[in-house]
């Protein structure tokens, strides 16, 4: 694993940090292959993003200005198809409603209570980075169905607006 001191190293949606190189030097070959494969893991996420930064800080971000410190996660248990839970902010101040290290709420879909259930089970019994992998992609998943969702409707919205548009044209008067 090779760093370069004039950019990020990026594995898809793992992004390590130039300032990273010293922290990772220190840790075990062991440690250095757990990023790796999380790094492929990773790699086809669209949206959100694990960064490793200094001393081994970890952010979970997206580039609509979703950041959230890793290993902050604390989830409630689901009582339908929504986790849910605080994870401490790691973006900018955002005026009097949040500032770096606040708690702020999150909320991911995952379209079915059972799912909601096991994958808050599953995260219970992980910790640390691999724990935080495991949530950009849940974030990811989550993100990428909502943008679908977006895309579907408005495809429909300009495809009555069209159907509108040669209705008027045969029959309009």
């Amino acid at each position: 694993m090779q760093v370069n001191n004039n950019s990020s190293m990026n594995f898809g949606a793992l992004k390590i940090k130039p300032e990273a190189a010293e922290y990772l030097k220190e840790q075990s070959r062991s440690s250095i292959e757990l990023i790796t494969k999380i790094g492929e893991e990773l790699k086809d996420t669209k949206i959100f993003n694990l960064v490793i930064g200094e001393k081994g800080k970890r952010i979970i971000e997206s580039p609509y200005a979703n950041k959230y410190h890793g290993d902050t996660f604390q989830l409630e248990k689901p009582n339908n198809q929504f986790l849910t839970g605080l994870a401490k902010w790691a973006g900018e101040d955002i005026g009097n409603a949040i500032k770096e290290g606040e708690n702020y709420n999150i909320c991911i879909d995952l379209l079915s209570k059972d799912a909601a259930i096991k994958e808050y089970a599953k995260l219970r019994t992980m910790y640390g980075i691999e724990k935080d992998a495991e949530i950009v992609k849940l974030l990811d998943q989550s993100a990428v169905r909502r943008m679908e969702k977006e895309t579907q409707a408005k495809a429909e919205k300009k495809n009555v607006e069209e159907m509108v548009s040669n209705l008027m044209g045969k029959f309009g008067v």
